[in-house]
């Protein structure tokens, strides 16, 4: 009996800390960049973290029809559709000042819903199995 309370507190654990890896962020910075010939610093302009590109381009389309995410997810040919996107003229600015969305539109349409059932993640999976588990225990079901 204690050996299954520790096995599915274990269990809920590591689903937690799987679940949980995906929201670590890296929070290391980068020095500006010096000259050494002259007397002045100069700085390196930075570009927006991916993941910033993304968050931005998500609340972009939520100011769309929610169809417009799901056609340019099923469809991401449309991105360089010119046609297409001269109706949605805020989206056809984004990817041309981001040309990275175009090139990889399943990790900026990721959260975009297109009606199929999402698939479960493993830690989902764990924790799914540890409840069932636990409450099979609980309720002394076979």
């Amino acid at each position: 009996m204690k050996s299954k309370i520790t096995t599915i507190v274990a269990a809920a654990l590591f689903a937690a800390g799987i679940a949980t890896a995906g929201v670590a962020h890296d929070t290391t910075q980068t020095a500006p960049a010096t000259t050494t010939a002259a007397t002045s610093t100069a700085t390196v302009p930075q570009e927006p973290d991916a993941s910033e590109t993304r968050e931005e381009f998500r609340q972009l389309l939520e100011r769309h029809p929610p169809q417009v995410g799901r056609v340019l997810k099923l469809d991401p040919t449309l991105f360089s559709n010119a046609a297409y996107l001269a109706n949605y003229p805020a989206i056809a600015a984004f990817v041309a000042q981001h040309p990275d969305v175009a090139h990889s539109p399943a990790f900026y349409l990721e959260n975009v819903w297109t009606g199929e059932a999402r698939p479960e993640s493993p830690g989902e999976r764990v924790w799914r199995d540890a409840m069932v588990n636990w409450l099979k225990e609980k309720l002394w079901i076979k």
